[in-house]
């Protein structure tokens, strides 16, 4: 057999490709080998449905055999990961924590739970082995586990390790509140409030229940004559869903019934002929929760409704122009405040 020169070069370049890359194999497969495995902790936290600290440790596990769980008190690179999912989309928040303090965040959205915490897993896997997988291939390897129980944030129910898809909720409110019809102008007040939620996974429906109060100024009648109104009713919304609009920032659709009463006080003159009147009303109201720390939580609301009680509020005689005040087909109310949730 007769080889030529050219065919001997490509010959001895094949080669030497073929061995470059065997030694540098090997030199990869020895450093990962003589690298101690890093110590981490992880935990979620968030809305995350099905997604918890688990999946995401054996999706890192997958990628990189450079991990282990951090014993009890022991320095560890620490993986924060704040979820919020709806049935449509989702989105997270991956903090790396090492163990002098230094910080690094990514925030990663994607159309589910399951394919963020992928995402971060990748991220997280490569902080700690610049040679980690990019698929994640099942490796026996030990899976880093949380250290403590995922913990619950505001609004956003906690995923962590929960099982149940269904549970129910506790909150109550305090909030300063403006509404129109109760007396002329805009009329302020103050209400407190407890509600219930049922969290199953899709509607997650919301029941509240609140005690409202209210006082107007002083409103001027015919001659030296004043008069004022207060309002006193009970305050039922019942909110079949919630929508979150951004991350801890979650919108919820109610419909609205009260009942209570409305009384006027005249002074300066002959007393008003109906100083009291019962107060229905029926409406929509738009409650916006918006997570702060922990258990609290910033609220606001605005709400029309339609009063089911006409009543009108004059001075002796009843003439046109000694009506003080007239309950309006129509009303406008608002209110802001915090809230506390419970589980």
């Amino acid at each position: 057999m007769t080889v030529t020169r050219d065919k001997l070069g490509c010959l001895f370049a094949a080669a030497l490709a073929a061995a470059v890359a065997t030694t540098a194999g090997k030199a990869h497969a020895t450093e990962t080998e003589a690298r101690e495995s890093e110590a981490v902790r992880v935990s979620v936290t968030g809305s995350g449905g099905t997604c918890n600290a688990g999946e995401f440790s054996r999706e890192l596990a997958r990628r990189t055999t450079l991990v282990r769980p951090a014993e009890p008190g022991e320095p560890a690179l620490t993986f924060a990961i704040e979820l919020a999912s709806t049935p449509h989309a989702a989105r997270g928040r991956l903090t790396i924590v090492e163990s002098d303090g230094r910080r690094t965040t990514r925030d990663v959205a994607g159309a589910n739970c399951h394919e963020v915490l992928s995402a971060m897993a990748l991220i997280a896997a490569l902080a700690v082995d610049p040679f980690a997988s990019l698929s994640a291939e099942p490796e026996p390897v030990r899976v880093p586990q949380p250290e403590s129980a995922p913990v619950p944030s505001v609004l956003e129910r906690a995923a962590g390790t929960r099982d149940r898809q269904r549970r129910l909720s506790w909150r109550v409110g305090y909030r300063v509140i403006a509404r129109t019809a109760i007396a002329p102008g805009l009329t302020a007040g103050q209400s407190i409030g407890v509600g219930v939620g049922y969290d199953d996974g899709v509607l997650e429906p919301r029941v509240t229940i609140d005690a409202s109060l209210a006082r107007s100024a002083t409103v001027d009648g015919p001659g030296a004559s004043s008069a004022a109104f207060e309002w006193r009713a009970l305050h039922l919304t019942v909110c079949p869903l919630r929508w979150q609009a951004v991350y801890r920032l979650s919108l919820r659709p109610c419909a609205l019934v009260e009942g209570g009463r409305l009384a006027g006080r005249g002074t300066g003159a002959d007393a008003a002929s109906s100083p009291s009147a019962p107060w229905w009303a029926v409406g929509g109201e738009l409650a916006v929760d918006a997570s702060i720390v922990g258990p609290l939580a910033a609220q606001a609301s605005a709400s029309l409704f339609v009063p089911l009680t006409g009543s009108r509020f004059f001075f002796a005689p009843d003439t046109p122009e000694n009506t003080v005040h007239e309950v309006p087909r129509l009303g406008f109310g608002a209110g802001v405040g915090l809230g506390l949730l419970f589980f």
